[in-house]
């Protein structure tokens, strides 16, 4: 979890018509911000926290060191920031950054999203669900007729995507070098009128 400077908040509920703290509740705020430059390293140490476990019974360790040593050094982070419309997001709950996506447009009509992770352990409460809701509420808003993404063909991940409105389109297997592959799912969501 990467911790960043507090804001304040306010936790404080008024009873209607008092005027004074009847209670102090904590909730779990979230937040989804678009990263500056400087900013990329959030990106870095939640894909070296993430990746790990989510891909422990997947790939081997070399191939996920590997992985990550090609996507998120700050020489290949800076370079995807760097390409026309290429957008990092940071997903967070109480001021703890604990997610993160990446989008790009890939035509007028096509987004597709590079990558979404959020931390095991914010697993399962809704979280992932509010950065695709917030991704393609963002696309359609510049016309946008659908999503796209890659996913690990044996990735749990794939039955969120369904969940998600997202259907399987084609498989792909990508060579990234050193004798590894990226055996993925296509997957497409499409926008309803």
């Amino acid at each position: 979890m990467v911790k960043r400077n507090p804001v304040k908040n306010k936790y404080a509920v008024q009873r209607k018509g008092i005027g004074k703290l009847a209670a102090i509740r904590k909730y779990m705020e979230h937040c989804i911000r678009r990263i500056k430059k400087q900013e990329l390293k959030i990106i870095q140490q939640l894909a070296f926290e993430i990746w790990p476990s989510t891909y422990a019974s997947i790939l081997t360790n070399e191939q996920i060191a590997y992985m990550l040593n090609l996507f998120y050094t700050d020489e290949a982070l800076l370079n995807d920031f760097n390409k026309p419309g290429y957008q990092f997001y940071v997903l967070s709950i109480n001021e703890d950054d604990i997610g993160f996506a990446a989008i790009e447009p890939k035509n007028k009509k096509n987004w597709h999203i590079h990558k979404i992770y959020v931390l095991p352990k914010h697993q399962g409460k809704g979280l992932g669900k509010k950065l695709i809701t917030f991704i393609e509420q963002m696309a359609k808003e510049l016309g946008s007729l659908s999503l796209t993404l890659n996913v690990n063909r044996y990735n749990q991940a794939l039955l969120f995507y369904k969940s998600c409105g997202f259907v399987i389109i084609k498989e792909e297997d990508i060579s990234i070098g050193s004798g590894y592959w990226m055996n993925d799912f296509l997957m497409q969501k499409t926008f309803e009128d």
